[in-house]
């Protein structure tokens, strides 16, 4: 069963901090039917570089998750915010959250799934995204890919440490528990 409920949740803070090792990283292109395979972009992030992810609750109303690095210098950022409003539960232990940006622009359009262990967080329309998952205790690995017109794919592989105390359980607890309320 698919329940949809709108909630409040309490203004105070949440927030975690992940620092991700880059393990490895693929860059996959096809030109004129002709593949060809990379590790990366010229003066960009490689393989034992670290990326700082920061995660929380922002006013209790908006799920959020941002990256240390600089869009201007690096393809590998995040900066992604989607409201709880539209929040439902998928099934008895996942939490899935839509939200579709006010431009209207459906190449924006987010979705955002969570359980206990893991978490997904990307475009709708497969530009690319993000997906966690908790391996022990405070240990996460990662994985992102962006894809880049015309025919172009950067993956990455992230093992991740929290720098901060966890805040994932309270959040995912805190959202859960409202919406079985």
């Amino acid at each position: 069963m698919l329940l949809a409920v709108i909630f409040t949740l309490p203004a105070h803070a949440l927030e975690g901090t992940l620092n991700c090792e880059i393990q490895n990283q693929n860059l996959l292109e096809i030109n004129d039917g002709v593949a060809s395979q990379y590790k990366g972009y010229k003066n960009d992030l490689v393989a034992g570089d670290r990326v700082l992810f920061y995660y929380g609750l922002k006013d209790g109303q908006t799920f959020y998750f941002r990256s240390s690095e600089d869009p201007a210098k690096s393809e590998f950022w995040a900066d992604f915010e989607i409201g709880l409003a539209n929040a439902m539960l998928f099934s008895e232990n996942e939490v899935f959250i839509n939200g579709i940006e006010y431009n209207e622009d459906p190449f924006l359009s987010k979705q955002f799934a969570m359980s206990a262990d893991s978490f997904d967080i990307g475009f709708i329309f497969g530009e690319g995204g993000f997906k966690f998952k908790r391996y022990y205790k405070s240990d996460w690995m990662g994985a992102y890919t962006y894809i880049n017109s015309p025919f172009t794919i950067h993956s990455y592989t992230l093992d991740c440490r929290h720098i901060t105390d966890s805040a994932w359980r309270e959040i995912y607890s805190e959202v859960r528990t409202r919406l079985t309320k």
